[in-house]
This record gives structure tokens, sequence and C-alpha cells, in this order.
């Protein structure tokens, strides 16, 4: 059965990478560990139990940490390494770390950007003038 849970991940990381919000990363993670079950354990139905079991409550315990973590971020500077079209996302480094960004207007690569809100996962930002 570990080939299903194999392609289970696969479909998953596949939605996690294409999808802005952060959707399957804790069905990932169970995924893993149904995974490592199947190994142990030959019944599906206590495989798939564990899967749906354990990533909700990692849903349910870990979601609201990371929106606070994302929060913070809010008021702080970053520099686009990804240019940011008009109605389009981009990428924005902030304290070493890439996030996807969206603006009003198009910024350029290498531009400096303030983080004014954000929306689900994806950083609203403008463009600011250093001197």
């Amino acid at each position: 059965m570990y080939i299903g849970w194999l392609i289970a991940l696969v479909i998953l990381i596949i939605i996690e990478i294409f999808n802005k919000g952060l959707v399957s990363i804790w069905f990932i993670a169970s995924g893993i560990v149904a995974l490592i079950v199947s190994f142990f354990v030959s019944s599906f139905y206590i495989q798939f139990l564990i899967f749906g079991v354990l990533g909700i409550i990692l849903m349910l315990t870990t979601r609201s940490k990371l929106e606070s973590l994302f929060n913070n971020i809010v008021g702080q500077n970053g520099v686009v390494v990804k240019t940011i079209k008009k109605g389009d996302v981009g990428e924005v480094l902030i304290n070493g770390k890439t996030y996807i960004a969206t603006s009003e207007k198009r910024i350029l690569k290498n531009s400096n950007v303030v983080v004014l809100s954000k929306n689900k996962n994806t950083l609203v930002v403008e463009r600011i003038n250093k001197k």
C-alpha cells in the first residue's frame, strides 16, 4: 500500500506548490506518517484513519500559530527578488525568507518595498524610495 501513499504525497505536494495558500501541508505530514505506518500495519482503514485524524489535528493546532507568525511581517521592509507585475504576483525577500507578494503597481526586481497587509499567504507590498 506504500505506493498509494507515495502517489498521494506527490499529488498533495503538487497541490501545495501550485496553490497560494497553505492547503495541504498538514496532510503532507500526516501522509508521511501514514506511509511509514503502511510498512507495519496492513489495514488501509487504520492507515487512512491515522492520515485523516493526524492531518486534522496538525491543522487545528498549528494553523493559528503559522498565521500569527505571518501577521508579524506587516510593516516590515524587504527587497523584490522577482518582479511584481500589476495584477500578478512576484516575490520579496524579508529577513532572509522569500514570500509571494502582490502590488497595485508594477515593482521591478531589486526595488525596496514595505509590507502593507497580507491576503492569505500573499503579501501586499508598496515600493519605497530609500535615500
